[in-house]
């Protein structure tokens, strides 16, 4: 199976609805209207910890926020 890292972009970025079918093959009874959101891209907005772009149509890409501690860490090993 195809790891995300594999199919992401260079800078980081997937296509949140493959994200999406990752998600409902490993729990498929996540839904984001438990968490009062309309749909998995809202929901991933409102978790603060992504980066989300979202293209000239529907599709949608997003990147994991880099932190300042983890940019701190990243810096030691250089």
């Amino acid at each position: 199976m195809d790891s995300l890292e594999n199919r992401s972009i260079a800078d980081g970025w997937v296509n949140l609805g493959g994200v999406g079918s990752r998600i409902l093959g490993a729990a498929a009874d996540l839904d984001p209207r438990t968490y009062g959101c309309a749909n998995l891209s809202t929901l991933v907005t409102k978790s603060g910890g992504f980066e989300v772009r979202k293209g000239p149509g529907k599709g949608a890409h997003i990147r994991r926020k880099i932190t300042g501690r983890e940019t701190e860490g990243a810096a030691k090993w250089k």
